[in-house]
């Protein structure tokens, strides 16, 4: 089936598919814990429990930047909804604030980066017709667009976050993945994973970075120096790529940290306890 998501700009709908959602059947409204959303009438249900509007929504949300209840917090809520994501149903965290003002453009370039992540609709709630040139960098950005339209419809999936430092991580149609270190802290640090707990396996890589295009070799590692509230995304290639884990992850929106089994004990009457997300067997569940 071919991948049917809208994106939007100064209140055009323009389809990244050739295949028209009209006539489709609406999404189903999704009870996410934050508000039940009604079904839109296209392939997506917004997850954030809010309509921004021109004016006093939209200025309060880029206030809010990344931190309170700006991206991060919308983060936290989608993050956890990635099993509900694939084609014909996308979690839609509302439209992005790039170009609007109130965040830096390190920010704003989180903010875009992330959205392209969730496998979210790109609206962009800027005007077009005035937009600088560090709005039309980021919002034109082919390696993030490429992530978000990827036909194979996933979402990504947290493999760690320590309040500070958050690595996300998207499987794509050809076999390579997309990771967003994400650095949450007011401060530039390091944010690390591996090849492996992305779903890679191997020892030869080649890692593409999206906001310059360079690409560098690797071993299994992936690791960047990340300014505060930065994010930056690499397209790892090269290597297999391990067959998904079964189930979903369960993270709490407050902490980020996620139900987890001890050792992956199996006798009856362990107690789980809530750990650190490492996409772990020990930390999948089954509905």
């Amino acid at each position: 089936m071919k991948r049917r998501k809208a994106i939007v700009a100064a209140g055009v709908l323009l389809f990244s598919s050739v295949t028209a959602v009209l006539g489709t059947p609406a999404a189903q409204a999704l009870d996410n814990g934050v508000a039940r959303t009604p079904s839109m009438g296209w392939n997506s249900w917004n997850t954030f429990g809010c309509d921004i509007n021109e004016t006093q929504d939209a200025r309060q949300f880029a206030a809010w930047g990344v931190d309170c209840l700006g991206i991060r917090h919308i983060v936290n809520v989608t993050v956890p909804l990635a099993g509900y994501a694939a084609p014909g149903g996308f979690n839609d965290p509302d439209m992005m604030e790039v170009g609007r003002g109130g965040m830096t453009d390190t920010e704003m370039r989180s903010h875009f980066a992330l959205w392209a992540m969730l496998a979210a609709p790109l609206i962009a709630g800027n005007d077009i017709r005035s937009m600088n040139t560090a709005t039309q960098t980021i919002l034109k950005n082919q390696d993030l667009i490429a992530v978000n339209q990827d036909g194979l419809g996933q979402q990504a999936t947290q493999v760690s976050n320590d309040g500070t430092r958050r690595v996300l991580a998207e499987r794509l149609a050809d076999g390579d993945v997309a990771v967003a270190l994400f650095d949450q802290g007011s401060g530039t640090t390091t944010v690390s994973t591996t090849a492996a707990a992305v779903g890679k396996s191997g020892n030869s890589f080649t890692l593409r970075e999206a906001w310059t295009g360079a690409t560098s070799s690797s071993t299994g590692a992936i690791s960047a120096s990340v300014p505060g509230h930065g994010t930056v995304v690499y397209r790892v290639s090269g290597g297999g790529t391990t067959p998904p884990p079964s189930g979903t992850d369960l993270v709490s929106a407050a902490s980020g940290r996620g139900l987890d089994v001890p050792d992956g004990a199996t006798a009856n009457g362990t107690q789980p306890v809530i750990w650190d997300c490492n996409g772990g067997a020990n930390q999948r569940w089954s509905r």
